[in-house]
């Protein structure tokens, strides 16, 4: 049975069923999302590669997906001239051919593989800003997750070439074959929707216990709030779309009405620029005067998650040791967090033990100082000066 059942067109239409269509309204609609990521995008490598040259491989998977983008608005516009938005009994068999064969791709290009490099972008993102071992729980669960959604990616991209045989039964109804049954493949579909729900949600929760950790003045804290409930909108868009993906078997003008390729593309789109905003936190800064500066005071810049029996470190910290302020501030390319300069931090008994002196990741460096003050030929006497300055010193880039 194939996923479109065959509807005969009919001969003679009436001109108000001709003249109702959908398809300027859902052209606008993907376009204006669809050119609002490219910008995104451009403006995030700009920042990237021009503003603070940090350059790296969630950029090149956040690229892809915007490729994929492109791809499947192409797909879009292609379909716009074969029958989207019109009522599928309007629609000629061949207008028909060429929609149900652009509906195959765009449901891999943007489903699959866009939605896989943009997962695999904000998992790299996360993963550079939680560049330390006092992270590794969270770095475990990132690498986790990215394991499922390549996983998961994988399996419906086979599962694809593989339900209907040939494949291009799918869209050439009069080909020999044969095709799993609607319902089978609305319920792999629907699996497939609720895991990268899931993942989006997933990835939008952990960022929050690691920025609660760094000092940051209240500008900053609302930017990063907001930044991190885009992904949300993602999340809501993929519900719309499963709700869509059950109805899809009684629906019965697939063409006419908004159907799932438009909530799935949509998803993409807002995903891609929820992504972008978090690098562009120095453009930002620039254009709001977001600044650190305007935070309280606090004894630490990051400390690690609690654990059981851990106790705090007394910190004197020393002005250089700032955390990094203005432009160079991002929620993934923190120099303070990625070792560009020394950062005081709150430690805990538990990871004090575990740092290593000759790593050159983390080294703990406490000074005492001795000085002889001598005043106007009296004596001179001897001092010690305690500098028991507690600092982190992540690995420098070269």
């Amino acid at each position: 049975m194939a996923l479109w059942p065959a509807v005969l067109p009919d001969p003679h239409p009436s001109p108000e069923r001709l003249a109702d269509t959908t398809r300027t309204m859902q052209i606008t609609v993907l376009s204006a999302f669809h050119f609002l990521a490219l910008t995104f995008v451009g403006l995030r490598v700009y920042t990237r590669g021009f503003v603070t040259k940090s350059f790296g491989r969630d950029d090149i998977a956040l690229c892809i997906a915007g490729l994929c983008a492109i791809g499947g608005w192409v797909l879009f516009l292609m379909q716009s001239f074969h029958g989207l938005g019109r009522h599928i009994e309007t629609i000629s068999l061949e207008d028909g051919y060429i929609f149900r064969a652009c509906g195959y791709f765009l449901s891999i290009v943007t489903s699959n593989w866009g939605m896989c490099s943009l997962k695999t972008a904000i998992g790299f993102n996360l993963l550079r800003f939680c560049d330390s071992k006092l992270w590794r729980g969270y770095r475990i669960a990132i690498w986790g997750l990215l394991s499922i959604v390549w996983c998961y990616t994988f399996i419906y991209m086979i599962f694809a070439l593989v339900h209907c045989k040939p494949v291009h039964k799918f869209w050439d109804l009069e080909a020999e074959g044969t095709c799993i049954p609607i319902s089978r493949y609305v319920r792999i579909a629907m699996g497939n929707t609720v895991l990268a729900t899931s993942t989006d949600v997933f990835l939008a929760l952990v960022p929050i216990p690691v920025v609660w950790h760094i000092r940051l003045g209240v500008k900053i804290r609302f930017y990063l709030i907001g930044i991190l409930s885009l992904g949300y909108f993602s999340v809501g868009l993929g519900v719309v779309k499963t709700v869509y993906q059950q109805a899809f078997t009684s629906q019965k003008d697939k063409t006419y009405y908004l159907n799932v390729p438009f909530w799935g593309f949509l998803q993409l789109q807002v995903g891609i620029i929820a992504a972008c905003c978090v690098a562009l936190r120095p453009l930002v800064n620039r254009l709001f005067g977001l600044s650190q500066s305007s935070g309280p005071s606090d004894s630490s810049a990051l400390s690690p998650p609690p654990t059981v029996g851990s106790k705090p470190v007394r910190i004197v910290r020393s002005k250089t040791s700032e955390t990094a302020t203005g432009d160079e501030f991002e929620l993934s390319d923190s120099k303070a967090l990625r070792g560009d300069e020394e950062v005081g931090m709150q430690g805990t008994s538990f990871y004090s033990s575990r740092l290593d002196d000759s790593c050159s990741e983390e080294t703990i460096i406490t000074k005492e100082v001795s000085s002889r003050v001598a005043d106007n030929g009296r004596n001179a006497s001897r001092s010690t000066l305690p500098i028991a300055e507690v600092s982190v010193r992540y690995n420098s880039r070269p």
